[in-house]
């Protein structure tokens, strides 16, 4: 992904998450030598594989991690791609666009899925309360639907 965000001419500082303890010494270097910024967090999980595997999705198993997106205090706006997402053209105007208005949270609606959206290419909101403000039967789950 690294690749295709520079081969895009982004103008954005490239940050990705990792967790040690499931990326080798070996690639933790060459993620070193694509992007800007490493940073290792620890995996969060939260839905047992016995639940999932009842929809299909074991997969979906540390996909609490992403509350990590929250931690990222010195950045102003993150745009959150997972790591199977391929851009094709520049994504800078999204933080263009997002500056410029009162949108706190933005995300890719979830294919089949209407009132929901794929946490996989997403803005978190700033700070994680602001995301439920107006929305008092709104869930955390809702914020993690997707891988």
């Amino acid at each position: 992904m690294a690749k295709a965000l520079r081969d895009l001419k982004t103008n954005h500082t490239l940050v990705v998450l990792i967790t040690p303890s499931g990326v080798s010494k070996e690639f933790t270097r060459q993620l070193e030598r694509l992007y800007d910024v490493v940073i290792p967090v620890t995996p969060l999980t939260g839905v047992s594989v016995k639940n999932l595997s009842l929809i299909g999705r074991p997969d979906l198993q540390a996909t609490f991690t992403k509350l990590h997106l929250w931690s990222l205090t010195q950045y102003s706006r993150v745009l959150y791609l997972d790591s199977d997402t391929l851009p094709l053209q520049n994504l800078d105007h999204i933080f263009a666009v997002l500056g410029s208005s009162t949108v706190s949270f933005a995300a890719a609606p979830e294919v089949g899925y209407p009132d929901t959206f794929n946490s996989g290419v997403c803005v978190p909101c700033q700070e994680i309360g602001v995301c439920c403000e107006g929305a008092p039967n709104a869930r955390l789950s809702l914020l993690l639907h997707g891988s």
